[in-house]
């Protein structure tokens, strides 16, 4: 603030002198906010017609509403643009402050320059004026945080949380190994104003042994490095008034082999996590009690068991089974390493068999069919499938899934058909008969990265033949196999169960 009062003195000028907007443009190129990019070009406007600085004409409000899209770093600078403006920044509703954003000099060192930010938020925080904020954003990145400045830290939190804010995000990144945890405040998860808080680190964060109450808190996610120290349930344990809660980041539990997951009022559950290699052999059990859950998302490159005991409410579920748990052998097939994943996957689905939407990316024979269990309330599926196409699971899913309406099938090709050409062509085989979907309900078609494969043209003919209430297949090819016009020509050829059925390419 000295530097800007310096300055400020040294330009002894009424904002009449300033070219203002011009200055705005010049501290906010990096900015991509549409409204303040909107509001300054509307300023320029009216300046190039009359010659007089509009925008110092706006009231607080609309001015700091404007700051508002801007790290707080910069909202502070335009104290030297104008008088008019000099302490503005003081009533902003929301701070967002990011070391990245702070300005560098060449002779200080790193530890020296972050030491200066940490300064300056602090500064911010004590000479903020409205006794509410809003929102409270840091980000840091460095690299690696001493005790002192995690103790600096906890005390900005602290300071924040004293102004009664609403939504907090915290973002800490370290490049060095971080040995000890950072354990989080106490006064985080005793604040009875907050509704919203995210917490992203790559490191070993936790919440207090003793973690209070958030009677107010409504999202929440978590992203860090998950160990014996911060067990998730940790963190929300006492939020009676959760909807949204986001589980993410590493897991290297070795004592911990059950997570509880119990909130009552939760709406939606998101879950990914990877696990480090040497830990693959330690299955972990979530255990989910949520009876108003409607959206589930699940993203876990080891597969834990998971276990519901109440999924009345679902609606809509997304399951990834990632590549990690997959492994060749030297002449390319694909296998199981755990014979345990089979029972995993059958309890995981069973748990969410009653919903409307399902979206299952399956790597190459990952989800077998006898894992499928029925599907009666389907009305939406999304499949996505990985050079081995596996035609099989899509069979059973529509067996399974008499109300099916609408089907998105997405291929995602690598370079599996190169390495091991004989993989690459996997049969089609239709089912006995034709699924029920298929002859009153099936009405809309999507299947992207169509290569045109003779696999994947007689599946497409095959719906196409057999969907007899179907109003539209789209098609989004990727390198086909063929020219554009022979595709087209050939696919034209195909037999339409539905005489109102349109065919898109795209």
């Amino acid at each position: 603030m000295f530097l800007v009062e310096q300055r400020r003195n040294k330009q002894d000028k009424t904002s009449s002198d300033y070219d203002v907007t011009d200055q705005i443009k010049k501290k906010t190129e990096s900015t991509n906010s549409t409204e303040f990019n909107y509001q300054v070009q509307m300023a320029s406007e009216s300046k190039r017609q009359s010659g007089v600085d509009r925008i110092s004409e706006l009231p607080d409000a609309v001015l700091c509403h404007i700051f508002s899209f801007l790290p707080t770093i910069y909202a502070m600078w335009t104290t030297v643009l104008s008088r008019r403006w000099n302490n503005l920044w003081t009533s902003l509703p929301n701070l967002s402050f990011d070391n990245k954003d702070f300005p560098t000099n060449h002779t200080m060192s790193p530890i020296q320059s972050f030491k200066h930010f940490m300064s300056a938020v602090e500064g911010a925080l004590s000479l903020h004026c409205l006794s509410d904020i809003r929102k409270f954003c840091l980000s840091i990145s460095v690299e690696h945080f001493s005790v002192e400045d995690l103790s600096r830290i906890n005390s900005l939190i602290y300071s924040a949380i004293r102004h009664n804010v609403v939504e907090m995000n915290l973002s800490f990144w370290a490049e060095d190994y971080m040995k000890d945890p950072f354990i989080l405040p106490q006064s985080l998860f005793m604040c009875t104003t907050l509704e919203d808080l995210k917490v992203f680190s790559d490191f070993n964060t936790c919440a207090p042994t003793t973690t209070g109450n958030l009677p107010s808190l409504k999202v929440l996610h978590v992203s860090v490095l998950w160990s014996d120290e911060n067990a998730p349930e940790s963190f929300f344990q006492n939020c009676p008034v959760l909807e949204d809660l986001t589980i993410a980041g590493s897991i290297c539990f070795h004592d911990i082999d059950y997570i509880n997951i119990t909130a009552h009022a939760l709406k939606r559950l998101r879950i990914s996590l990877r696990c480090y290699h040497e830990y693959y052999d330690s299955w972990y059990t979530f255990f989910i009690n949520a009876p108003n859950m409607e959206y589930f998302d699940l993203k876990e490159d080891a597969f834990s068991n998971y276990i519901f005991k109440n999924t009345k409410s679902l609606v809509k579920a997304k399951v990834h089974f990632l590549d990690e748990i997959q492994y060749q052998d030297e002449m390319g097939a694909f296998y199981d390493k755990d014979p345990g994943f089979a029972n995993r996957a059958t309890v995981l689905l069973a748990g969410i068999s009653n919903v409307e939407y399902l979206s299952l990316d399956n790597q190459p024979h990952c989800l077998e069919v006898c894992y499928v269990p029925a599907l009666d309330n389907l009305t939406k599926l999304k499949l996505v499938l990985h050079d081995c196409y596996h035609w099989e699971l899509l069979t059973e899913l529509l067996i399974r899934s008499p109300k099916l309406k609408y089907l998105v099938l997405e291929h995602i090709h690598t370079n599996v058909d190169n390495k091991y050409p004989e993989q690459s062509e996997s049969r089609w085989n239709p089912p006995d008969f034709v699924p029920i979907c298929l002859l009153s309900r099936l009405k809309t078609i999507k299947i992207r990265g169509f290569k045109g494969k003779r696999d994947e043209m007689e599946v497409a003919q095959y719906l196409l033949k057999n969907s007899d209430v179907l109003n539209e297949m789209a098609i989004y090819t990727g390198d086909l196999q063929c020219t554009k016009e022979e595709f087209i020509e050939e696919f034209g050829m195909f037999q339409r169960g539905s005489k109102a059925c349109k065919v898109l390419f795209s």
